[in-house]
């Protein structure tokens, strides 16, 4: 099965470029709900069947020009599966509204929470290095003050790709 292609956000608005020639390309793509979507169909064929676009759903009927750029824009309310075509109804394409996406901590994220987690475990390092802390005490602290940082940092990176598995397991963010 062929994953749908997902709507690029900039700016707070999703956008997808979709061409109609042989038919919708992209055919199927993915939404979010509730983030303004602005849909550029760009029409080559001149037949008469793809001079308009129809989102039923969304009760949005409009012309297309041969070679000239239309930009349908809506915000997405519900979530399912919803198909728009040509004014004819004779071509059709569909898309799906998911939830909005949490935000997958990046990089940057995951190097300023290792670094925060790593501050205590210098802290007990030095404190034993110095005789301030027992040698019992140093093991439990490493192994408490290290495993937030091999979570957060280590296991997005530990995951070998695989034909069914993704690159990497995000770390989601509440915000």
């Amino acid at each position: 099965m062929v994953e749908k292609q997902k709507a690029v956000v900039e700016n707070g608005v999703q956008k997808i470029r979709i061409t109609a020639e042989k038919g919708y390309s992209p055919k199927e793509f993915q939404l979010q709900k509730g983030i303004p979507a602005e849909i550029t169909f760009h029409r080559v064929n001149p037949s008469g069947c793809y001079k308009e676009i129809l989102f039923e759903d969304q009760g949005i009927l409009e012309s297309l020009e041969v070679g000239v750029d239309k930009v349908i824009s809506f915000t997405p309310t519900e979530t399912g599966d919803f198909e728009f075509s040509c004014g004819m109804k004779m071509q059709k394409g569909s898309y799906t509204v998911v939830e909005k996406s949490r935000r997958v901590l990046g990089l940057l994220g995951r190097f300023w929470i290792t670094s925060i987690f790593t501050l205590p475990l210098l802290i007990l390092m030095i404190g034993m290095m110095a005789g301030f802390v027992s040698h019992t005490v140093s093991r439990w602290g490493t192994f408490l003050a290290t495993t937030p940082i091999m979570l957060v940092a280590g296991v997005p990176l530990s995951r070998v790709p695989g034909p069914h598995s993704r690159s990497t397991i995000p770390i989601w963010i509440p915000w």
